[in-house]
């Protein structure tokens, strides 16, 4: 516990709770007040936060609520996972109820969390933020975050003309291989410390292209397809899509992996990417030729413990 300085002379107590020590109905009603009047809506249910707990590898043990005069007034939510060998923790959420922003309660937050990561051991730290929510990244500046790449949301509706990624092979040069998310594990060119949501772990009933030039794997791309309850494919989520650096035909390859993610490109469902990397140029104009649009951006960031 600590004792916080409200800005009007006041000092009042903050305590913190584990998240596992609240019943879950109490973490989802604290996440949706502190999430209020956010920039995007992400108010969930207790299914919606139990199912992402589960495929983010979050750990209600080693996230908290705080308390001001044991009054609930923030949240936090972390992640871990082990990458490379080295420990990664991710912030998945932090927010503060609104009758209590702007008073210095979301440095404090912060403050603690990393205090939190050194006492378990973890090296790097990543979070995710939109890049509209200058205030949020002044923050995470402040505690020692940096910004490691640009993320973007785009999405589309409907079908998609055959030809639409011009990513025939005429000289059937390259061979295509449909694999599950962990295969792109072995591919040097994989990057394990990409934003948390799009990591191979993240993807678990995710699904890989990855394209052989010959024995050489030179791109690859993570994605995964949605079902509804009839069976039938309602939406395509593309996660990473990358090429062999230095590769010559680097654009070809990275055609040719979004025309096999967006496939079969006659039927109508919604196709989206998630925080994918505006730094792959070639994926982002290929996209957005296609008719993707911009849903929201983000940036990744990153220190080191």
């Amino acid at each position: 516990m600590e004792i916080y300085d409200d800005q009007r002379g006041r000092d009042e107590l903050i305590t913190y709770k584990k998240l596992s020590e609240l019943s879950i109905e109490d973490v989802i009603a604290l996440w949706n007040r502190s999430f209020e009047e956010y920039l995007v809506n992400i108010t969930m249910t207790v299914t919606t936060f139990l199912r992402r707990v589960v495929i983010e590898d979050l750990s209600l043990e080693h996230s908290f609520a705080a308390y001001v005069d044991g009054q609930p007034v923030g949240i936090v939510v972390n992640g871990f996972r082990q990458v490379n060998g080295d420990k990664v923790g991710w912030n998945g959420g932090t927010a503060i109820v609104p009758e209590h922003r702007g008073k210095g309660l979301g440095l404090i937050l912060m403050q603690e969390n990393i205090e939190r990561y050194r006492r378990e051991g973890v090296q790097i730290a990543l979070l995710e933020a939109i890049s509209e929510n200058e205030r949020a990244i002044k923050l995470y500046r402040n505690v020692g975050y940096t910004i490691e790449d640009q993320l973007t949301f785009m999405n589309t509706s409907g079908d998609l003309p055959e030809d639409v990624f011009g990513s025939s092979d005429p000289n059937g040069r390259y061979t295509i291989k449909r694999g599950m998310a962990r295969d792109i594990r072995a591919f040097p060119f994989h990057k394990p410390l990409a934003a948390w949501q799009t990591q191979w772990p993240s993807v678990k009933d995710g699904e890989s292209i990855i394209i052989f030039d010959g024995t050489e794997a030179v791109g690859y791309a993570l994605y995964k397809q949605v079902y509804d309850d009839s069976g039938n494919l309602t939406m395509i989520s593309l996660y990473q899509c990358e090429a062999l650096p230095g590769h010559q035909d680097q654009d070809a390859i990275l055609r040719l992996a979004l025309h096999e993610v967006y496939r079969p490109h006659s039927f109508s469902c919604r196709r989206i990417t998630v925080n994918l990397s505006k730094s792959n140029e070639v994926v982002i104009r290929a996209l957005t030729d296609a008719g993707f649009e911009k849903q929201v951006d983000l940036v990744h960031m990153k220190k080191m413990i």
